[in-house]
Order: structure tokens, then C-alpha cells, then sequence
């Protein structure tokens, strides 16, 4: 099935699923505020991906360009019209009471962003499978062109400087007494560190579209993100075991266990929990369903995933990529399912930052730009650094790093997973703390980071393909050397 053709389809499922849930929650009442959101939502993303295929798509083609800072921000705009806060202008209030609409909801009437929890928890798990699914593990390791080398390098010369750097600003910026320890502090450095090791291939595909570029340099850059993501990814689920008692602190006083357990144990529950999933939901893939019958087939599997996750305050985005990678390399089907769900990219990736957007808080300033220049600067530095050493003693080019500043949907799939389980879902009592100000100012340091690295990475790629010689003649033109 045309990619086209898919999207809408998977945009109906979505909102069958979305749909029932306001209803179960307010008990059958007349309470319409969480169904008016669901379906101004459904909206939006609907809208918003009609104009991808107009304004941005010609957008990327003039100006080489990949991003889509554009959904963020209107993501925000939507996040501020339906949640009001208490310092924050509310539109549709504003126009009950200007117009005696009285079908509109009430200024904070919609309650808050939390009603919507478990949908950015399937979206981040969407982008898990997605990137699970595309790691056709065997042909990744058994070629040995250099990029699980580079991959693993930028884990010790970029994540870990990020987060070491990370730390001393949040020290710096810390008043006396800080609650919950120096724990929240490492939480917040461990995550900007992990999501800096996490790259993109947007970039690439903007330049290989553009210039029908194929060569061995953009081929060990594809296979290096791919690793990088996945080693990152893999990463973040371990942090979030970590600090588990950050987000379930009385975990022990309410559950049927004698002691909450460790790191260590929920480390192996997570890779656990997307293994036996990705088995167990092999065996229910047939070969012979349609392309509709396996996306339904999946979205049920993802949303029983995710909101296992969700549950226990684990990474979606951990799990599903291990079930993801179970799935299609034990499946029969596991090509088919492959297929199937690259169709659904698109979509899923703008909800994400759509969600992102919706999710933005206003952080302290003066700590979001420190965080904001160490997470852009250091990991800069971490990656030429690491595309040198990665380069000693092989046949990989010392300047590879141009090609991988990129950054992307996973970067922002675990910055969505950090801000609904850290902050969402943090204690009453810790809201107006330091610690609720760190967190927002991570997540925007994050979010600022990936803007800036998705606008400059094509540009850096081009340049590099072009001394490679990989870049010769600019497409439907007479510019040589990749001119524009």
C-alpha cells in the first residue's frame, strides 16, 4: 500500500483507539473536554501532515533542509491554547466567554496535559519498533566497514563528556539544598548525555534525495546512526532502571514484593519485557494478512507494549526496540512487517513532535541556554573528536563527524519519555522545585539542540560527500561539485 494511502488509515486507528478512552475514564458522563482535545488533535496532525507533502517537502528541496522545527512550535501554540496555565493565555476560554459558545470547555476545564499520557507513550514506542524494525541485526554486524567502531567511540567521546559537562551546570546553577539528593541531577546528565549519543538519518535522506547519492561514505554513515541509535537507546533504558525510585518512590509500600527491585533487575525487565513480547507476538503474524490487517496487528502490539512501559515507568522507547528487533528477525513475516510499518514513518514522526510541542513547559532561562550551548558545543566536540579516533588505524576519513551532527525522531521520542515519566508524573510536592526546573530546562536544551543540529547537519554531509567526490553534479542543473 502506497504511503499515502497508509496515513490515513493509520490516523483512523488511532482515533478508534484514542476515542473510547475519555468515556471509560469519566464513567460514561457528559464531561467532553478529554474527547474535544483527542479529536482536536486527530485534527491538527491531520492537517499538519497534509502540508507536509506541499510546503516542507519544497522546503527541504530549496534550502537542504531536514527538519520539522515547524510541528514543534505549532505543537506548542496547540499545547498552550488547550492547557492553560495560570500564567498562560487560554483561546478557547477566551472564545466561550467572547461568543457564549457554551459547547467549548471552560478556561482549564481540559484538565491537564496528563489525560494524553498514554498517547505520547504509544508514539514514542512507535518510533522504538520503527527503529528495531530497520536493524536487520546479521547484515549490520557481519560487515566490516568501521561503523560499529565509530558507533561505540562517540558513546565514550560524546555522551559521556555531555553528561559529565551536564552535571557541573546543574551543580553550578543548584541552590543548598536540593530534593531528592544529587539523584535528579544525575538523572537529568545521564539523559542529555544518552539522547547526545543518539544520531539521525534525515539528514542522509535529504541528501540522497536530492543528489541520488549511494556511495560507501553515505552507506557507513547510515549503518554508524543506526548503531548510535540503537547503542543509545539501549543506554536509556538502563538509565531509566537506574533511577526508577525517582519516578516510583513508594513502589515497595504498594506493591505484593518485600523489596522494590534494583537497577540491575529493572534493567532486565525491560530487555525482558520487549524480548518475550517479540516473541510471543511473532507466532500471531501471518504472511497471508493484508497490508491493513498487519498494521492493525501491530498497533495492538505496540499499545500493549507501550503501556506495559508506561505502567512501570519504564522506556517505551527501549522496549519496542527490542520488540521490534525480535519481531522482524524471528517473525516468518518479519519482511512483510518491515514493509508494512516504514509506511507508517511519516505520520508517527510528526505526531511526535507535534507532542513534544504540546509538552514544552517554560523553563529558567538563564539555565536553559547553559544547558542548551553544553549540548550543542560539547557533543560537537565529542563527535569530531570521535570520527579522529575512530579513524586511527582504518580506512575511515578523519572528518566523518560532518556527517553524523544530525539528529532526529529518536532524540526527540526519548526527550518525550524523559518529560512524561520525570515530569508529568512527578509528585505534587516537587512541583516550583529546582528539581521541576532542571527537568524543564532539559527537555528544552534538548529540544533547542535538535533544531539546531537537523538544520545545519545536511549542509555538513553535502560538504563532506563532495570532497569525497561522492557529490559531483547538483540534480536537475548544470552545477558541478554539488553547488547550489
Amino acid at each position: 500500500m502506497p504511503i499515502r494511502t497508509r496515513a490515513p488509515a493509520l490516523l483512523t486507528i488511532l482515533a478508534g483507539l484514542l476515542i473510547p478512552v475519555p468515556a471509560l475514564a469519566s464513567g460514561g458522563g457528559g464531561d467532553s473536554g478529554p474527547l474535544l482535545i483527542v479529536l482536536l488533535l486527530i485534527a491538527v496532525v491531520a492537517a499538519a501532515y497534509l502540508l507536509t507533502h506541499s510546503v516542507v517537502e519544497w522546503l527541504q528541496r530549496v534550502f537542504l533542509v531536514a527538519t520539522s522545527i515547524e510541528y514543534l512550535i505549532l505543537g506548542a501554540l496547540v499545547g498552550f491554547i488547550l492547557f492553560p496555565g495560570e500564567t498562560t493565555f487560554g483561546l478557547l476560554g477566551w472564545i466561550r466567554d467572547a461568543t457564549g459558545w457554551t459547547f467549548l470547555p471552560e478556561s482549564g476545564q481540559l484538565g491537564t496535559f496528563e489525560i494524553l499520557a498514554p498517547f505520547v507513550a504509544l508514539a514514542a514506542g512507535w518510533i522504538g519498533l520503527l527503529y528495531g524494525m530497520a536493524l536487520d541485526v546479521q547484515a549490520l554486524i557481519s560487515r566490516r566497514d568501521g561503523a560499529l567502531r565509530l558507533a561505540m567511540v562517540e558513546g565514550m567521546l560524546t555522551a559521556v563528556p555531555v553528561a559529565f559537562v551536564t552535571y557541573a551546570i546543574l551543580v553550578l546553577f543548584a541552590p543548598a539544598a536540593v530534593p531528592e539528593g544529587n539523584q535528579s541531577l544525575l538523572l537529568c546528565a545521564g539523559v542529555m548525555g544518552t539522547i547526545a549519543w543518539a544520531g539521525s538519518t534525515s539528514a542522509m535522506d535529504v541528501v540522497r534525495r536530492r543528489y541520488q547519492v549511494a556511495g560507501e561514505t553515505l552507506t557507513t554513515l547510515v549503518r554508524a546512526a543506526r548503531f548510535s541509535d540503537m547503542l543509545a537507546i539501549l543506554a536509556f533504558g538502563v538509565i531509566f532502571a537506574s533511577f526508577h525510585g525517582l519516578a516510583t518512590p513508594d513502589l515497595a509500600a504498594h506493591a505484593p514484593t518485600a523489596r522494590a527491585p534494583t537497577p540491575a533487575e529493572w534493567s532486565g525487565i525491560t530487555l525482558g519485557l520487549g524480548a518475550g513480547l517479540g516473541l510471543m507476538f511473532a507466532i500471531y503474524l501471518d504472511e497471508d494478512d493484508s497490508d491493513n490487517g498487519t498494521l492493525l496487528a501491530l498497533v495492538g502490539i505496540i499499545a500493549f507494549a507501550s503501556g506495559a512501559a508506561y505502567y512501570l515507568d519504564l522506556s517505551e522507547i527501549t522496549i519496542n526496540l527490542v520488540l521490534g528487533m525480535i519481531l522482524v528477525n524471528v517473525s516468518r513475516s518479519g519482511a512483510k512487517v518491515r514493509r508494512t510499518v516504514q509506511g507508517t514513518y511519516r505520520p508517527v514522526s510528526l505526531l511526535l513532535l507535534l507532542l513534544a510541542g504540546l509538552m514544552w513547559d517554560f523553563p529558567p532561562v538563564v539555565l536553559s541556554i547553559a544547558l542548551s550551548a553544553v549540548f550543542f558545543g560539547v557533543r560537537f566536540l565529542g563527535k569530531a573528536a570521535s570520527g579522529w579516533v575512530a579513524s586511527l588505524t582504518t580506512p575511515l576519513r578523519s572528518d566523518l563527524f560532518r556527517g553524523m551532527i544530525g539528529q532526529g525522531d529518536v532524540a526527540i521520542a526519548m526527550a518525550v519519555s524523559f518529560k512524561l515519566v520525570y515530569d508529568i508524573g512527578l509528585d505534587p510536592a516537587m512541583r516550583g522545585t529546582y528539581v521541576d526546573d532542571i527537568i524543564d530546562a532539559t527537555y528544552t536544551a534538548i529540544l533547542v539542540g535538535v533544531m539546531i543540529h537537523e538544520v545545519l547537519a545536511p549542509r555538513l554531509l553535502k560538504g563532506l560527500l563532495v570532497d569525497t567526490g561522492e557529490i559531483r553534479r547538483e540534480v536537475g542543473g548544470n552545477t558541478t561539485n554539488g553547488g547550489t
